[in-house]
């Protein structure tokens, strides 16, 4: 597996990594770190299975990274890398297959269902999976970018690089093609250019405040997601302000159910802030950088959590 972070998305990558050691025993997962203080902060730690590679090694492995990079804003260019990230995996270290995940998932169960479901085929990605009152959002793309699977084979190549390089052409989220935004609207193309993509089934896999809005307990406490076994969750639009935190469900004008925020989000946040008083971190994290109008919609939705010594 791999995926990139910068110094204050640290503590999420790191928490991310733990659950992976913690539902597989055979796994390697390579950190892109943005910057060199990430960098040296996971080089002192010598986690086990986790190859670590600056962002600056693929920017010159790849030159019109580079040359882009002076050209765009900085959220497109975390957008643009992506793609390259995912490329310099499978050449760099000859890998048969990867998947990519963003550094803000956590792993609530084995991490093999998301190489055992793409069965045959070359490529994976998940769907938003958007309820109907939220299927407006699809403009966006129908396919988030969360968890994407590729094989090192000619037709995982392909998709790989037309996706990269329609990355280079843009990935503003302001747009006015109807094919662009960010890096994930591109998604919905894959399918035409390879008509065996794989798109998950199992809703447990990428689950997220867009679509996660209840979930069931078993008798041994396992969380289900309509009948799915949650695998993985997004934690997209979560913000934290020492230890409060505001889950983003209010983005979408959704109560979050308390089963969510006591079987999901209060595990992640508390092992979150414990990452990151562990590793000390004084960036945008700790700052209390949260919108009065977010505090305001958070209550009116319920969509905060406090934690506790």
């Amino acid at each position: 597996m791999v995926t990139h972070c910068d110094y204050n998305y640290l503590p999420r990558a790191l928490v991310l990594i733990q659950s992976i050691a913690k539902n597989s025993s055979d796994y390697l997962v390579v950190l892109v770190c943005h910057d060199e203080k990430s960098f040296l902060i996971m080089e002192e730690r010598a986690i086990q299975n986790v190859k670590l590679i600056k962002l600056s090694e693929i920017e010159g492995y790849f030159e019109e990274l580079s040359n882009k990079k002076l050209l765009i804003e900085p959220l497109e260019y975390i957008f643009l890398i992506t793609p390259f990230i995912i490329k310099f995996c499978l050449e760099a270290f000859s890998l048969e297959n990867i998947a990519y995940v963003d550094s803000d998932i956590c792993f609530f169960n084995k991490i093999d269902s998301i190489f055992d479901e793409v069965q045959y085929s070359d490529v994976g990605i998940t769907s938003h999976n958007f309820p109907s009152n939220l299927n407006h959002l699809a403009v966006n793309g129908k396919f988030n970018v969360g968890v994407v699977f590729f094989r090192n084979t000619d037709n995982g190549n392909r998709i790989l690089s037309w996706w990269a390089d329609r990355c280079l052409e843009s990935t503003s989220i302001e747009s006015d093609s109807p094919d662009v935004f960010g890096d994930q609207k591109y998604l919905d193309l894959f399918s035409r250019i390879y008509p065996d993509t794989h798109v998950y089934k199992n809703l447990g896999i990428n689950a997220a405040p867009w679509n996660c809005h209840d979930v069931t307990l078993d008798k041994n406490g396992r969380v289900y997601v309509k009948g799915n076994e949650l695998i993985c969750f997004h934690f997209s639009g979560l913000k934290a302000s020492g230890k409060k935190f505001i889950a983003g469900y209010h983005r979408y004008n959704v109560r979050p159910k308390a089963t969510i925020k006591s079987s999901i989000y209060l595990p992640y946040v508390r092992q979150l802030y414990a990452t990151n008083e562990n590793l000390n971190i004084k960036g945008d994290y700790l700052k209390p950088r949260i919108k009065i109008i977010s505090w305001i919609r958070a209550l009116l939705f319920s969509d905060f959590l406090f934690i506790s010594k």
